[in-house]
């Protein structure tokens, strides 16, 4: 579940939460367990898809189990909207793309 918080991060903004110049930097960031939700890339992410990914990014005494992920309100009003697409502003496609 933890490496779905990520994927949904990196799927949302187009780049990884955890980041630093070497593997021994990324480690130690993602041990830490720090990541933001800065810059022009979140300003259209809903408060929800951010906690969704709070919830799944964290330690895992407080992670939220797959059923529970599933029953989360982003997910839930996403489910409902089945036949309308989700929106992908032009920045995070080209960051997903560089990625």
């Amino acid at each position: 579940m933890w490496s779905a918080g990520c994927i949904l991060y990196i799927l949302l903004c187009g780049y990884p939460p955890f980041y630093g110049d070497d593997d021994q930097e990324i480690l130690r960031a993602v041990m830490k367990g720090e990541f933001e939700f800065e810059g022009e890339e979140w300003v259209e992410v809903s408060d929800g898809a951010k906690d969704l990914i709070q919830r799944l990014v964290c330690k895992p005494e407080r992670r939220l189990t797959a059923n529970e992920a599933l029953q989360h309100e982003w997910i839930r009003s996403h489910y409902l909207k089945t036949h309308q697409a989700v929106k992908l502003n032009k920045i995070n496609v080209d960051q997903l793309k560089r990625f």
